[in-house]
């Protein structure tokens, strides 16, 4: 079903691929639980495709990701499958030391784990053929 409520082009949004005719547009945070949630089915043939084009279009798009929550998902989603982080590394440390930001609980959790080594059960070892 998660596969089936792919946006156009990769990642996920909260509701429909597309609305009257308009394609959907893919959110940071619904992609990364998506993908985190078929990571465990990621080595299904029919799951492989709709995680790499989540994948890749979660890392065309941190880039541009402004709100720290979003920013510390995605962190985590890419690291868990073995893809590169990049500049969200350097990133999330700036606006944790920094304190600009009101962090809520959630999101320090989340930080707490994107800033430590991996945890097993976040890497599981099929999340790195991909």
């Amino acid at each position: 079903m998660l596969c089936d409520r792919t946006c156009p082009g990769g990642g996920w949004n909260c509701g429909n691929t597309g609305v009257y005719g308009a394609a959907g547009k893919p959110l940071i945070g619904p992609t990364a639980w998506a993908l985190l949630a078929l990571g465990e089915f990621a080595d299904r043939p029919s799951v492989q495709q709709c995680v790499r084009q989540g994948l890749d279009w979660l890392e065309r798009a941190s880039d541009g990701i402004r709100g720290p929550g979003s920013l510390v998902l995605a962190h985590l989603c890419l690291r868990a499958f073995g893809r590169t982080t990049g500049s969200l590394d350097s990133q999330l440390f700036a606006r944790y030391v920094e304190g600009r930001h009101r962090w809520q609980i959630p999101e320090l959790a989340w930080i707490t784990l994107a800033l430590r080594p991996s945890p097993d059960w976040l890497r599981p070892q099929i999340f790195e053929s991909l």
